[in-house]
């Protein structure tokens, strides 16, 4: 069973008990990375709206389109790597024990 499987409600509680271990280090830096993403997405975007009302060189849009296209990635890989950890935490949480003999 996958997390996507879940309920919204479940979700947010698995949420809850993942960040409550110490063991958040990769998903806080993608989440991290992730805000300032889409920072960078907002200010790619934002600059060229301003390129296009000024009438700018096209060398302008080419480095506004790389910041764009660069944060988009960003943002997308970020994404995936929370829901790995989430995941990996959800398949640890939910093993079965093994007996010892």
């Amino acid at each position: 069973m996958m997390i996507n499987e879940l309920s919204k409600v479940e979700r947010k509680k698995l949420k809850e008990e993942f960040l409550d271990i110490g063991k958040t280090d990769i998903y806080r830096k993608a989440q991290r990375i992730f805000f300032i993403a889409i920072f960078g997405a907002g200010f790619a975007i934002l600059a060229i709206s301003m390129h296009i009302f000024v009438r700018a060189s096209i060398l302008n849009f080419l480095v506004d389109g790389f910041l764009l296209i660069f944060t988009l990635f960003f943002i997308y890989r970020t994404s995936l790597i929370k829901r790995h950890e989430l995941n990996k935490f959800f398949i640890e949480k939910n093993k079965p024990k093994k007996l010892q003999l």
